[in-house]
């Protein structure tokens, strides 16, 4: 609508509040982890908050939208040196959906 994005917002907010540089680094580019140009170590921080933003709105955790894990994440994977089979993000689908009943039960939701 203003032509600006929440990773924008939150860029403008987070060095406004003089966060630290990683954490601005990682709001800034989480949707678009291939376009970050800084250090390995945010690169990695912006990576791994974009395969968890991806998880979660494919599981529909706080998210309606149409989004799958797919082959540009699992490339993220292999250069974060992560060991992530298909399988084992099969059961971490399955057990996130479980932690999230629980606190639903918990919270009331």
């Amino acid at each position: 609508m203003f032509g600006v994005d929440h990773q924008e917002v939150g860029r403008i907010l987070a060095t406004r509040w003089h966060l630290p540089k990683i954490i601005v680094d990682v709001i800034s580019h989480h949707h678009f982890p291939e376009r970050f140009k800084g250090n390995k170590l945010s690169y990695q921080a912006v990576a791994l908050v974009h395969l968890a933003d991806n998880l979660v709105k494919e599981l529909n955790i706080g998210y309606c939208g149409d989004v799958e894990f797919n082959h540009n994440d699992m490339k993220i994977v292999s250069e974060l040196g992560l060991k992530l089979e298909e399988e084992e993000i099969e059961k971490l689908k399955k057990e996130m959906h479980m932690a999230v009943e629980v606190m639903e039960t918990l919270v009331g939701g």
